[in-house]
């Protein structure tokens, strides 16, 4: 199972420890998990389907809310299914590949969804401050710059993070947490792990700032639009284009700032506590995400068209079943 070198052991597998100090509880917590992920992965197929084959729907902001949904299934999986292994099953052990694999999807997808939030609150600023010309200035080629951008970035900037946990010898194979955070994995290392933590707080602090200045400037134009508005009717109609993607960035970024806040005074919290946390920060948004953006008017509207889509051709198929069935017994006939 493990390998010795100098400075101490190498394992090939890991044990995660899930919510420590809670471990006689894990059974119980694997029900709302599952809860959780069964409403994931209806809510956000439902939304990508509506958006799909609702004509009306195929605008910036809901190519945005698409890579949202996709970025949100991806988070979830990567980490979810072990978690079920961990408190149902007792299957705590993970390989170190899949840990690094891990990894590199959670974070990744992190990041991607700071991306992403920044380009939908470009994508709003233009709506409220400049609706005449939104259709031209976020054509579909911008669009695909910023989506790009994203994605490449978000894996571009996470591959180190992998690559430098790979580099170093572990002493133990106990993760205080229940999934491979790097951080946590990291503390494991026999040796110093300064450069993987400098370059994962590097990243968050390169990332996370530019993303939350960009939002923070978006909406201050937002109201400042708003706020000259001459009716109340055109100010208010004006703020609930932007309501959901504020509920979307509040249920992201608050226990983000929570987490944050936490590790300064983590020597003061229980651990669960430390663990628990996170975990509302990486599994709520993925699940409230879609049920936001489903109360939404035009999501609403696209569904019931699609929904009565649905609804037509599968009356043309009852209706045609009458006929298929006599034309079968006539040629049985003969």
């Amino acid at each position: 199972m493990f390998s010795a070198n100098e400075t101490g052991f190498t394992h090939s597998t890991l044990v995660l420890r899930g919510f420590p100090d809670l471990e006689d509880y894990h059974f119980w917590f694997a029900v709302p998990l599952l809860a959780i992920y069964i409403i994931t992965l209806l809510g956000n197929c439902t939304l990508l389907l509506v958006i799909k084959l609702a004509q009306k729907l195929h605008k910036p902001m809901y190519y945005f809310i698409s890579q949202l949904a996709v970025n949100d299934l991806a988070m979830s999986s990567c980490v979810l299914p072990k978690m079920l292994a961990i408190f149902w099953f007792r299957d705590a052990e993970i390989r170190f590949s899949s840990c690094l694999i891990q990894m590199f999807l959670s974070v990744s997808c992190i990041a991607l969804e700071t991306s992403i939030l920044s380009a939908m609150a470009i994508d709003r600023c233009v709506a409220v401050c400049n609706p005449l010309r939104y259709s031209t200035i976020l054509t579909k080629s911008l669009i695909v710059i910023l989506s790009a951008t994203s994605w490449v970035r978000a894996i571009v900037f996470v591959v180190p993070i992998p690559l430098l946990i790979l580099r170093l010898p572990f002493c133990s194979r106990h993760v205080d947490h229940w999934y491979c955070e790097n951080m946590a994995v990291a503390k494991l290392s026999c040796t110093d792990n300064t450069l993987s933590n400098l370059y994962s707080l590097t990243i968050a602090f390169l990332i996370a700032p530019v993303h939350i200045v960009c939002i923070a400037l978006s909406y201050i134009l937002i109201l400042k639009t708003i706020v000259n508005l001459p009716y109340r009717q055109d100010r208010f109609k004006a703020f609930n284009t932007c309501s959901s993607h504020i509920c979307v960035m509040s249920a992201y970024y608050i226990p983000l700032f929570c987490t944050v806040l936490l590790n300064r005074i983590q020597y003061t919290v229980p651990r669960y506590v430390q663990v628990i946390l996170p975990a509302t920060g990486l599994l709520g948004p993925p699940m409230m995400n879609p049920l936001i953006y489903g109360l939404t008017l035009d999501v609403r509207l696209g569904a019931h068209h699609v929904f009565r889509r649905f609804m037509v051709k599968l009356r043309n198929i009852a209706r045609l079943l009458p006929r298929f069935a006599f034309c079968q017994k006539s040629i049985n006939d003969r």
